[in-house]
């Protein structure tokens, strides 16, 4: 058997295994997305996809979709980056939820 029989038997065995599956759990969909998972314990700026660079001062806006993050910019302001990354879902009609920006406002 050739190196190319050999990659085809492969792939044809995970294609038959991966509709194995589809018909044993057909309401299966996938993992949780990141659309809808809670904000890590570790976020800093309470705003999901939005993150302070030390580098250059600023506030960067990204968006994490279908396997691939989406570097949207960087910011002077948290606000501009949150506003921006709003702006972004809703343009690409990504599920993600909008985030309301609520000002800090200690005494």
């Amino acid at each position: 058997m050739t190196t190319w029989q050999t990659r085809q038997r492969l792939k044809q065995e995970r294609e038959d295994a991966k509709q194995a599956h589809k018909d044993k759990y057909p309401n299966y969909q996938g993992k949780k997305s990141h659309a809808k998972r809670r904000l890590s314990a570790n976020n800093s700026s309470g705003y999901a996809g939005v993150s302070y660079r030390l580098k250059d001062a600023t506030w960067g806006a990204s968006v994490f979709y279908c396997g691939k993050l989406y570097n949207i910019g960087q910011y002077k302001t948290k606000q501009q980056a949150v506003e921006a990354r709003n702006k972004y879902i809703i343009t690409h009609k990504m599920p993600h939820k909008l985030q309301l920006y609520i000002r800090n406002t200690r005494p």
